[in-house]
């Protein structure tokens, strides 16, 4: 385990997706695979403005409708200030003030982005954490 402290309380998180029970692993690779493909963030809409021209001006239909449906997705969720990175990271909270989490629902992962943030957990520290944390997912 890994202990995070934030001005509001410590957080565990798991260290690796080996600590991970199987149901968690199995939510944070559904959201892994969202976040890559769709994403929520402004720089992935721009991402998707550029395929989806890319496509249309190749005259790539079928693709481009695909492409505008996740741009959708992805703006669907900056409006609905869904972050799917942030859920990610959320899988890797084993408790917050050492109350185990053992709600995993989407609905629940967003909660605790939103907690942790307001416990002082900032956007870099997410981000570093959770690229540190991916690089643990490749075999070496």
């Amino acid at each position: 385990m890994r202990t995070l402290n934030l001005k509001g309380g410590n957080v565990e998180l798991y260290e690796s997706v080996k600590e991970m029970p199987v149901h968690i692993f199995a939510e944070f690779q559904k959201y892994l695979v969202q976040d890559a493909g769709i994403g929520s963030t402004m720089d992935d809409v721009t991402r998707h403005y550029g395929n989806l021209y890319k496509l249309l001006s190749a005259g790539m239909t079928a693709e481009a409708a695909t492409e505008s449906y996740n741009l959708y997705q992805n703006l669907y969720l900056a409006i609905h200030k869904i972050n799917i990175g942030h859920i990610c990271f959320a899988c890797f909270v084993h408790s917050i003030k050492g109350a185990p989490v053992t709600d995993h629902s989407e609905t629940n992962l967003g909660m605790i982005g939103v907690r942790l943030g307001k416990m002082g957990l900032t956007q870099g520290q997410a981000e570093d954490i959770l690229e540190d944390l991916k690089k643990k997912l490749m075999p070496s």
